[in-house]
């Protein structure tokens, strides 16, 4: 292989590489807002939001 074609290949390669990584940073930030989410649930802040509207009404 020359080391042109090697070249070439190496940067097709990172090119790939580097989407790979930005759909794994989307993926990893998705799924840290949706821990977050559940964790506030389970904590009960949820629970805490009827209590005004149902005072209200």
């Amino acid at each position: 292989m020359s080391d042109k074609v090697r070249q070439i290949i190496r940067s097709q390669w990172s090119r790939r590489n580097s989407r790979n990584s930005l759909v794994r940073e989307e993926a990893r930030n998705l799924i840290r807002v949706h821990v977050q989410l559940l964790r506030s649930r389970s904590c009960g802040d949820e629970a805490d939001v009827p209590g005004p509207v149902r005072t209200a009404a």
